[in-house]
């Protein structure tokens, strides 16, 4: 017969388990169903207290002693003193849940099957409670990887009748494929050659940070059109093969490869593994296919003298900022503030002098791409001047903007990686007479180089930055090393301590403030009033 405590334990436990639920899910959808990101994010300090591990532990362990002991008061007090704590993280920061697809419906709805299993055996055997809870616990580990699982016969299908789909739409409309690859600048250059090439041409992109199978395969399904006369496709990878795969379904005419640092290392293993996975484009062109490499990246220079000895017959170029290092198209600063970018670019005996309204120099490279292809399609120089003096940059990426007290946000918190963390920093340097802040997560899936890389951008803020607001404590540590003065200039905590701090600083005023990288929504309200 159940009992009053049953019924206790039942409805203590319940609210905890589906709010747990909504949250693992969120983050098995974040890391794009893999177990290999999901991993190494489950193992991180952040991935610690993100999934809330101290206080499932906590559970497991009152749980076994309800089972050893026959009590079941310790239990409920977690249990209480859990649904406290969520109900609390609720209300200061919302519910962090997933983006409702099919998947992730089925999946959320996997945990929640099991856990009114546990509800119904506790209801059905109530001697046997504690044994039920423990299993519908170990459900709430353990069954967003089976769902991941069995969900992926179905996500199969669906990739092989949509991929058939965007080989029959690229087949009938032909467009010139240009592909884009690299650890950093992606999205940016993509976005650059996109609006260029609209000048005199037809032209479509994968949106926004798309570039996965699913994200690729329904671009094309969605934006190519008949009239289509260029599709700019990015590609991105954790594992070789998968720039392979991709490149098998577009085909492209031009591959670009934007730059090479050790960008998830710690899913591709080795560095030469992330060399080989952005070569796999260059190796997939056709006979004839453009292969372009930005020279100013000495891990490009390599590719770009491994392509030149292809057997088979490839139009090579290469396109760098300051120094020519046998580049074909060259561009020179001449004038570089927080207003954008004044420089000369050279090519084929031409020289030109343009305006583009980009934070930084390690934008320019990404633009110099941009204006190497729009120039071997024909795009003429006054259409390029045009497009460059009004380009648009992807979202949260190097945007500025003003709050109120003289603060200026400075926001790239789309993605980090080091050249871009470093490229950010170079980029304050240009803000004089105000206090320069970074808020930061750091940089994740660097592998056996984070601490490394962290150390050295700690040393980097060492200089010219007042103070670091770290929102991700696995680094905390590598920062502090490199960093002078890193008791007084970096600051990490938890929310209270952290939303405090930011909010004294945009009230305090006359700053300058990076984002770099993604941070949490409650500071992201802060910097968005």
């Amino acid at each position: 017969m159940v009992t009053t405590m049953n019924i206790v334990l039942i409805f203590s436990w319940l609210p905890q388990a589906v709010y747990q639920a909504l949250v693992w899910t969120y983050w098995w959808q974040d890391k794009e169903y893999r177990v290999d990101r999901f991993r190494v994010f489950f193992f991180s300090n952040e991935g610690r207290r993100r999934l809330s591990l101290f206080l499932i532990t906590l559970k497991f362990l009152s749980i076994f002693y309800f089972i050893l002991s026959g009590s079941p008061s310790p239990t409920l007090i977690v249990f209480f003193i859990s649904d406290i704590y969520f109900l609390n993280k609720y209300l200061r920061e919302g519910l962090r849940r997933p983006t409702f697809t099919q998947r992730a419906v089925k999946i959320f709805a996997t945990s929640i099957f099991f856990i009114f299993l546990a509800i119904i055996g506790i209801v059905l055997f109530p001697y046997s409670t504690p044994i039920f809870i423990l299993l519908g616990e170990l459900s709430l580990v353990f069954s967003y990887h089976l769902g991941t699982i069995w969900t992926s016969r179905v996500v199969n299908r669906v990739r092989e009748k949509e991929t058939l789909e965007a080989r029959k739409v690229l087949s009938k409309v032909k467009p010139t494929v240009i592909g884009v690859t690299g650890s950093y600048g992606k999205s940016t250059t993509k976005d650059f050659i996109a609006q260029l090439l609209s000048q005199k041409y037809k032209t479509v992109k994968t949106p926004g940070s798309e570039n996965t199978h699913f994200g690729v395969v329904r671009a094309v399904n969605g934006l190519v059109k008949e009239s289509t006369e260029f599709f700019v496709v990015e590609m991105g990878a954790y594992t070789t093969g998968e720039i392979k795969n991709l490149s098998e379904i577009v085909s492209p005419n031009v591959g670009v490869v934007t730059g090479l640092e050790v960008q998830h290392l710690s899913l591709f293993k080795t560095f030469e593994n992330i060399k080989e996975a952005k070569f796999e484009l260059i190796e997939s062109l056709p006979e004839g296919g453009i292969a372009i490499f930005n020279l100013s990246n000495d891990y490009c220079k390599e590719l770009f003298d491994k392509a030149k000895v292809l057997s088979k017959k490839l139009k090579i170029y290469g396109y760098a900022v300051n120094e020519s290092h046998s580049a074909d198209i060259v561009s020179t600063p001449i004038l570089v503030d927080e207003n954008g970018v004044s420089f000369w670019i050279v090519f084929q005996n031409e020289k030109k002098k343009l305006f583009a309204p980009i934070a930084g120099l390690h934008l320019l490279e990404n633009l110099t791409a941009a204006i190497l292809i729009a120039r071997l399609y024909k795009i003429p120089w006054s259409s390029i001047k045009k497009a460059c003096a009004s380009i648009q940059l992807p979202d949260h990426t190097m945007k500025t903007y003003s709050l109120k007290n003289d603060v200026i946000i400075v926001d790239d918190s789309r993605n980090s990686t080091p050249h871009a963390f470093e490229s950010a920093l170079s980029y304050l340097t240009y803000f004089n007479d105000r206090l320069k802040i970074v808020i930061t997560p750091g940089i994740i899936e660097l592998g056996e180089k984070s601490e490394l890389i962290h150390r050295k951008l700690g040393k980097l803020m060492s200089f010219g930055v007042d103070k670091v607001v770290l929102t991700n404590s696995d680094y905390y540590s590598s920062i502090k090393m490199g960093l002078r003065d890193g008791v007084y200039k970096l600051v990490t905590g938890d929310q209270s301590k952290l939303r405090a701090e930011v909010t004294k600083v945009v009230n305090e005023g006359n700053c300058v403030i990076l984002i770099e990288g993604r941070i949490p929504s409650y500071l992201s309200k802060i910097l968005n009033n």
